[in-house]
């Protein structure tokens, strides 16, 4: 297993720099980011000159990616404009933990990642969670109840779910949640704060942070996140299921007098759950990016925010950072699923 592992993290190596290399170009690839700046009568050339000279951008692009990697204090610029060569020393490179700086948000995007990031991870955690337990829950129950009423509604709500894009679902909750409810509730002469807010994590009005607000605001874009996950998931953990169940090993698990629950988690639904495994180490390096769309339409102040913000205007460092950070995830991620894979069904084995 050692060497199976090093093997992994040996072929990811080049695999990364080869995503670097895509994604740097990509960002560079629709110009310059104070381009705008020309169309401003209040900035000079002498402004855009000293800006694109602060991020680097005049010079040569394979320099500016060599800087962006290890940093600038390889090469020689002359910062004090004295016809001498001076060491940059401004930027230590992404090697080194220096995303550099964001230029829509105006500071370094580790600053921008640690603000943002905890934001994310209570919404994305918080949907990955309700959705492994409600797709388990309803996949193993529409398994074992293979054809029945409740087989067949959650068949069909699941096709509904999965063929809906997250934006038209979370637009549908606003819709119903937040703006008939208040209006239902001013008809009937009751409190529209009752209604669930769509805004942000807190209540912007009470000025402070509680955490049954903070719940009261997960409760929509949770859900919009967690409806078609949950369809997904609970028809693979179906199909799955229906395939072991049916198994020797199950039929002589119950020939020696094994209850159903034992049979069902611990011999069925631990070999069923390889499939699902693998959807997970895909699902989970997308928990740090966020749900960009939900984030944008419920103004959750995350990292899939930050990404829409960073576009327009462009601002290549963030979304380089953004881009390499997902990817190094995805490598990491999927080792750990295969390693999974052999503590799940012995019958797996890496030499």
């Amino acid at each position: 297993m050692t060497k199976y592992v090093v093997q992994r993290v040996l072929q990811a190596i080049p695999l990364l720099i080869i995503v670097t290399i895509v994604v740097f170009t990509l960002s560079f690839a629709g110009g310059n980011p104070f381009a705008y700046l020309a169309q401003d009568p209040r900035a000079t050339e002498a402004d855009r000159h000293l800006l694109n000279e602060k991020y680097g951008l005049n010079d040569p692009i394979p320099q500016q990616f060599v800087t962006w990697l290890i940093g600038d204090d390889w090469r020689l610029r002359d910062l004090n404009n004295d016809g001498e060569g001076d060491t940059a020393g401004e930027r230590q490179g992404i090697f080194r933990g220096d995303f550099g700086q964001s230029i829509s948000f105006r500071k370094p995007v580790a600053n921008v990642f640690a603000q943002r990031m905890p934001n994310t991870l209570i919404l994305m955690v918080t949907q990955y969670v309700v959705t492994i337990i409600f797709a388990v829950s309803i996949g193993i129950l529409a398994a074992i109840k293979q054809y029945s009423w409740f087989d067949n509604i959650v068949t069909g709500v699941s096709f509904i779910l999965y063929s809906m894009p997250v934006f038209l679902v979370a637009l549908l909750l606003v819709q119903v949640f937040s703006v008939q409810c208040r209006d239902f509730l001013k008809m009937l002469g009751g409190d529209p704060g009752m209604c669930l807010p769509v805004q942000g994590m807190y209540d912007v009005r009470s000025g402070t942070r509680e955490f049954g607000d903070l719940l009261r605001h997960l409760i929509l874009p949770v859900v919009s996140l967690s409806a078609i996950s949950i369809a997904g998931h609970s028809r693979y953990i179906r199909s799955t299921m229906l395939e072991v169940i049916n198994s020797d090993y199950i039929r002589t698990a119950r020939s020696k007098g094994l209850t159903e629950g034992r049979i069902t988690f611990l011999h069925a639904f631990k070999n069923a759950s390889l499939p699902l495994v693998t959807i997970i180490a895909l699902d989970i390096p997308f928990l740090l990016g966020g749900a960009v769309i939900t984030e944008t339409i419920f103004s959750w102040p995350g990292m899939g925010q930050a990404f829409i913000q960073s576009v327009q205007p462009a601002d290549p460092p963030l979304l380089m950072a953004f881009t390499v950070m997902t990817a190094v995830t995805v490598v990491f991620f999927q080792l750990v699923a295969d390693i999974a894979y052999s503590w799940l069904d012995p019958r797996i084995r890496y030499s």
